[in-house]
């Protein structure tokens, strides 16, 4: 594009930003109006097709661990270089536990059993039990859950056993 007809861009731009009208461009610059259609249309093409740019994701890009982060070593040294040895001192985050300002109590977790075996039980013989009807499947329904309580049972006498045999090793 040579300089005059950057500046008859420039000024019809300039035209049109200050509120100017095509054709009223046209007549003052005593142009075609098909012209100055083209020059406004073609700028909005390549202002459309112009990948515009993000400055932080220029940067962020240009970040030679944007896809792994560095190593062990490198981030040692890196940290090395960057900070004075005493404010690398770390000893005072890994002192234990936090000590409260007020007493926090006991929580009784006993009756957290995790499962309601009963609900899950009746809910299982329902889903196998659909294509029965009537007081069959209540009766079914019934043993599966009497069934599974007893399997409870039967465990957690199992896991009582268990606990009573290790306890008793010490």
């Amino acid at each position: 594009m040579n300089k005059d007809s950057q500046e008859l861009e420039t000024d019809i731009f300039f035209l049109l930003d200050s509120g100017f009208t095509r054709e009223q461009i046209a007549s003052i610059k005593k142009m075609n109006i098909k012209l100055v259609n083209e020059i406004i249309n073609s700028r909005r093409q390549t202002i459309r097709t112009k990948k515009k740019k993000n400055l932080i994701q220029e940067v962020a890009n240009k970040n030679p661990w944007k896809d792994k982060p560095p190593g062990p070593g490198e981030a040692r040294s890196i940290g090395q270089t960057t900070w004075k040895p005493e404010e690398l001192e770390t000893g005072h985050y890994h002192d234990g536990r936090t000590i409260t300002n007020k007493p926090i109590g006991e929580t009784d977790r006993s009756d957290r059993i995790g499962e309601d075996v009963e609900l899950t039980a009746r809910l299982n013989a329902q889903a196998k039990l659909q294509h029965v009807e009537g007081e069959l499947r209540k009766l079914l329904e019934d043993e599966a859950v009497v069934q599974a309580l007893k399997e409870k049972k039967d465990w957690e006498d199992v896991v009582d056993g268990v606990l009573e045999l290790l306890n008793n090793e010490d």
